[in-house]
Order: C-alpha cells, then sequence, then structure tokens
C-alpha cells in the first residue's frame, strides 16, 4: 500500500529520507507545485491531490504544514488513515498568536530573507547535529521564497473544522512551533521539538510500524 508523504514548510521529500515502512507499505513523496496568487490551503491541496492513484488503497502523511494540506485532502478523498508529524489535523488547534499575527499582517511584510536567516540562527544554536543542520540549510536555501511567502499566509487563515479519517499524530512534547499544549496528538515523544523527524526517526519509524501493523493489516 502506498503512504503519500507531503512535507513541511522550507523542506521538501528529502526531510522523510530516515523514515522508514513495515513490509507491505511504499513511500510515495508528493512534490511541490507552485501555488496560485491568495490561493487557500484546501484548494492547493486539491491540485497538489492529482500525484495520488486513489484507485487503489492508500494513506496520507504529513510533516507540519504538510499535516494540515494531508487533512484537507482526507476531505475529497478516501485514504484509509492519515499520518501526521508535528503537524496539527484541524485549524482550531493554531495557537491563537497565529491567528493574531494574520490579522496584523506583520507575515506579508517581513521580507523571506530574513525569515529564512532567522530559522538558520536558530537552528545553528539548537541542533548539536551537523549533519542535520546542513541538510535543513540546504533546504531552507532551495525553498522558493514565492512559495514561502504564500504557505505562511495560507497557514494564518487556514479553516478546516472536522476530519473524519482515523489519525496517527505524532507530536513532540516541545514542539515550539506548534506547542502540544494546542493539539491532541495520538503519541507524544518526550523532550522532541518541532523536527523530531529528524532527530528522532528510530522512534518515530517503531510508532509508524506498530500503528500500521496493528490498525491497517
Amino acid at each position: 500500500m502506498k503512504v503519500y508523504m507531503v512535507s513541511g514548510l522550507g523542506a521538501d521529500h528529502r526531510a522523510f529520507r530516515n523514515i522508514r515502512l513495515p513490509e507491505g507499505f511504499e513511500a510515495a513523496p508528493i512534490l511541490w507545485i507552485q501555488p496560485l496568487k491568495q490561493e487557500r490551503l484546501s484548494d492547493y491541496a486539491s491540485r497538489l491531490s492529482v500525484q495520488i492513484d486513489d484507485s487503489k488503497p492508500f494513506i496520507l502523511m504529513g510533516l507540519s504544514l504538510g499535516g494540515m494540506i494531508v487533512s484537507e485532502m482526507a476531505k475529497t478523498l478516501n485514504p484509509k488513515a492519515i499520518i501526521l508529524i508535528s503537524s496539527i489535523p484541524v485549524s482550531r488547534e493554531l495557537p491563537p498568536y497565529f491567528r493574531l499575527l494574520g490579522k496584523l499582517g506583520i507575515h506579508a511584510i517581513l521580507p523571506i530573507g530574513l525569515i529564512k536567516t532567522g530559522a538558520r540562527i536558530k537552528y545553528f544554536f539548537t541542533i548539536r547535529n551537523r549533519g542535520i543542520y546542513r541538510n535543513i540549510n540546504r533546504m531552507l536555501n532551495e525553498q522558493d521564497s514565492v512559495f514561502m511567502k504564500w504557505a505562511m499566509d495560507a497557514i494564518l487563515k487556514w479553516e478546516n473544522e472536522k476530519i473524519h479519517t482515523p489519525i496517527l499524530h505524532i507530536h513532540g512534547s516541545r514542539d515550539l512551533t506548534l506547542p502540544m499544549r494546542y493539539t491532541h496528538p495520538t503519541e507524544v515523544i518526550p523532550k522532541a521539538g518541532h523536527l523530531l523527524i529528524l532527530k528522532e526517526p528510530e522512534r518515530i519509524n517503531e510508532i509508524i510500524g506498530n500503528w500500521l501493523n496493528s490498525h491497517i493489516r
């Protein structure tokens, strides 16, 4: 069974490089496409869905922004389940200050170059593994500024209140980007932050493997 993977903002399919699915499941990365001007997250998710073969059973996996996108996809497609990593399934679980930023429009006036630089500085001092840092820095450098600008706006304006698909939601207890106190994960990795997919791949693989074998087989 294919597991379609959508990465997060500032990243691409390489973010899933250490994910190992159990036998019988095949990873299928979804590639970003250029967003339309002021396109809603739901509409973008619909256009992204053409990369999915829904004639056969499948699962959707999303990282951060990608988790929001697969939650939207699940409303019109019929996946067996969705797997969220460092993400949220519904918009009411966005931190309140995200909505405030959206209303103030601060994100619209900040240069993307400044945002990327801020991210690099943060990761330089918080990531001890230089290999992981280099991979993140490479993905940030290659991320299209127009896409990042659109994605930030789309997240702040996202509206999705219901999800009916079975969910495996893995979250770090120290996630500062999407704090755990605003969401309801099914699996919590202690002391892990927003980048747990890069720092805790073995634990994530164990959780996903156990869940798929017990819920999807």
